[in-house]
């Protein structure tokens, strides 16, 4: 493997883990309102309404599982890249989609969005991706023997 192949893989790497890092904070940590957000908006925390703030913490859990989800995807192409087997960026690849479209589809549910006639569908299209990587990775092992 060349010395550029082998920086870039684990430059790749490392963004993956720091993008999956950030996806967990959005989704478990963040705050609905960041300081600088109070600060543009002109307001205090409190004088904004607990619905408002309890529906901004659904949001930003699900960019946050996006942004994790986008991370794995980042992390099985880094590992894909070492090796000519593509199992690793198949299973990386049906679990950022479990991750983020199953996020998704749950926030929307309580949400109660308008747009579940779109997202639903979205999101057994994203599962039966997901099913189906996995299945071709277990019928190519086993094909393997």
């Amino acid at each position: 493997m060349s010395t550029i192949r082998a920086l870039s893989r684990k430059a790749l790497l490392a963004l993956s883990v720091l993008t999956i890092g950030v996806g967990i904070y959005m989704a478990f940590f963040r705050p609905p309102l960041l300081p600088e957000d109070l600060r543009a908006l002109g307001v205090t925390a409190k004088s904004l309404p607990p619905s408002l703030l309890a529906w901004l913490s659904v949001v930003f859990a699900t960019w946050g599982a996006f942004i994790a989800a986008f991370g794995v995807l980042l992390f099985g192409v880094a590992r894909t890249l070492s090796n000519p087997q593509t199992d690793a960026l198949r299973s990386a690849t049906a679990f950022g989609l479990l991750i983020a479209f199953g996020r998704f589809l749950w926030s929307n549910l309580v949400l109660r969005s308008d747009f579940l006639g779109f997202i639903a569908p979205l999101c057994a299209l994203a599962l039966a991706t997901a099913v189906a990587l996995l299945f071709q990775k277990n019928r190519l092992i086993g094909s393997k023997g």
